[in-house]
């Protein structure tokens, strides 16, 4: 019975149970509480990688495709190659490199502390020139304000084309 209550207080006080098998031995078996995510990293790290090399040599497959096999827009009109025509075939590239961005951006996500340090250690040094060690909140924050920087070029890029492009007539 004071078995029971020591395992009881065992499993409240620390990340490890006390589990018993068929034979009622008790043994001390350290359970993790972490993510699937944080559990199983390198394995996740090497199939998105793995994806992602999949999903770029699509990309420049079709991207060929489109730029070299078939005609000229202006001319393709009629053109298919394997029952897709040259606008289906752009709407395929432009797929495929939504899918290749979604998986670079969770890329990123994964490596978010990784790459704020970086930055953060290459970008800040102190004015003595050592390195300069930021904590969890400051590196967010930068790489946070770096990633809004980058939306923002971005955005006012595709505006700027929105507000420049003209009609042939």
């Amino acid at each position: 019975m004071n078995d029971k209550l020591l395992t009881a207080e065992k499993i409240k006080a620390t990340p490890s149970t006390t589990i018993s098998t068929s034979r009622g031995d008790m043994h001390s078996k350290e359970v993790s509480k972490k993510s699937f995510l944080t559990r199983h990293q390198t394995m996740v790290n090497f199939v998105l990688d793995t994806i992602l090399l999949i999903n770029f040599v699509m990309l420049v497959w079709v991207a060929v495709i489109v730029q070299f096999i078939f005609p000229p827009a202006v001319a393709a009109n009629g053109y298919t190659l394997w029952g897709l025509d040259l606008g289906q075939w752009m709407d395929l590239q432009f797929g495929v490199l939504a899918v290749f961005c979604l998986g670079i951006l969770l890329h990123l996500m994964m490596h978010w502390t990784w790459v704020c340090g970086v930055i953060g250690s290459r970008l800040f040094r102190s004015r003595d020139g050592k390195k300069r060690v930021m904590d969890d909140g400051q590196r967010t924050i930068l790489g946070v304000g770096l990633m809004i920087v980058l939306l923002n070029v971005m955005g006012l890029g595709i505006a700027l084309a929105a507000l420049a492009i003209r009609s042939p007539i």
